[in-house]
């Protein structure tokens, strides 16, 4: 019998997948965002209005999208970004 293959969005899920069901024919397929929806802006006058509107256009800064989990290690982030 054949048997179905299983996708994980991460390592970590596949490793969990492998430790919980005894599977190792897991594969890694990482989500993506929407090319057509998010993109690079290549025009410098909206880069800098976009800078201007948030007060960012003078000083460096950051921008992180990931969670305040500890396994997301944000406190080393912060650590290298200073």
């Amino acid at each position: 019998p054949r048997r179905a293959r299983l996708l994980a969005v991460s390592d970590a899920t596949k490793a969990d997948i492998a430790t919980l069901l005894g599977r190792d024919d897991v594969t890694v397929i990482r989500p993506a965002a929407s090319a057509t929806l998010f993109y690079p802006e290549t025009n410098v006058a909206r880069q800098q209005a976009v800078l201007q509107r948030y007060g960012l256009a003078d000083r460096p800064y950051l921008l992180s999208v990931a969670t305040l989990e500890p396994r997301k290690n944000i406190v080393h982030l912060l650590r290298c970004f200073a």
